[in-house]
């Protein structure tokens, strides 16, 4: 390699590669770029240096403030969300609740007296099967994290009997009642 070792901070994850699978790759202007069959994305980098050599990538940090071990997490997550779709699973759970897809909009009904109602994001897949449940997918983990939070935030599940939207494996510790 034609820079010195001293020129760049070093730690355990400037030594491992990423592998891109069926990726198209571009570095210009501090901007990573990755296309794929499933999408595009675009990653801001500041300070680090990509060397890409037969489809693997190799990050090296040019500052003293060492961070290859995030944006290396950050490059490997948008990679593999690329190949792979992140999805995550939401079901409305108490008598009555509901939700509907219509056109541009999702409908919440959620025992309130009227629905809660939310624009589908352009750049993630939503799935409704039953009445109940929910399934977002997308390339972007911090996306369809971001959109799961917001879809459970309209109605918490209940601490007593456990009424409300949940993610399809959480665990809830239910209170016990108060007794005379």
């Amino acid at each position: 390699m034609f820079f010195k070792n001293r020129y760049f901070k070093i730690s355990r994850f400037s030594n491992k590669t990423i592998y891109l699978f069926n990726l198209f790759f571009n570095f210009n202007n501090f901007f990573l770029e990755f296309l794929s069959h499933s999408g595009y994305l675009k990653i801001f980098l500041n300070g680090f240096f990509i060397y890409n050599l037969n489809n693997f990538l190799k990050i090296f940090s040019i500052n003293i403030k060492n961070n290859n071990g995030f944006f290396y997490s950050i490059i490997y997550n948008t990679i593999k969300g690329l190949i792979f779709n992140y999805e995550k699973r939401i079901i409305l759970f108490g008598l009555g609740f509901k939700l509907f897809l219509k056109s541009k909009y999702i409908y919440f009904y959620l025992s309130y007296s009227h629905p809660i109602i939310c624009k589908k994001p352009q750049d993630l897949n939503i799935e409704i099967l039953n009445a109940n449940e929910l399934i977002v997918s997308g390339p972007n983990k911090q996306r369809v994290g971001e959109q799961c939070l917001k879809f459970r935030n309209y109605k918490k599940p209940d601490p007593y009997k456990g009424k409300g939207v949940r993610y399809f494996n959480e665990k809830i510790f239910l209170k016990p009642i108060k007794k005379k």
